[in-house]
């Protein structure tokens, strides 16, 4: 029993290192406002699929995501761009036109 929760405990450190490097790639602040509260910043689709959460995904599904297909967003940024979707139609390059447009 020891030996499992061991290699549970290895499990977990292993894939929050993975998680952390994979963040790290995707971009470190938000891609909108530029807020680095790591605890404000959500990973986003480009592409607006669905995605499983990334606490949820194993070491190789992780893998297997490209870290280009992501953006980081603060919460209120997160919201905005979902409601710009929404509400105009307004894809993804339209939204960071605007935001370079400020």
């Amino acid at each position: 029993m020891r030996n499992r929760k061991l290699s549970d405990a290895k499990y977990t450190l292993k894939r929050r290192l993975f998680r952390h490097a994979f963040f790290t790639r995707v971009g470190s602040s938000c891609l909108i406002c530029g807020d680095r509260d790591h605890s404000h910043l959500k990973c986003h689709r480009i592409d607006w699929m669905r995605h499983k959460p990334f606490d949820e995904m194993s070491i190789s599904a992780l893998s297997k995501e490209n870290p280009e297909k992501y953006a980081r967003l603060c919460y209120g940024c997160h919201y905005g761009v979902h409601w710009l979707h929404k509400n105009f139609g307004l894809d993804w390059l339209d939204i960071l036109n605007l935001r370079d447009k400020k």
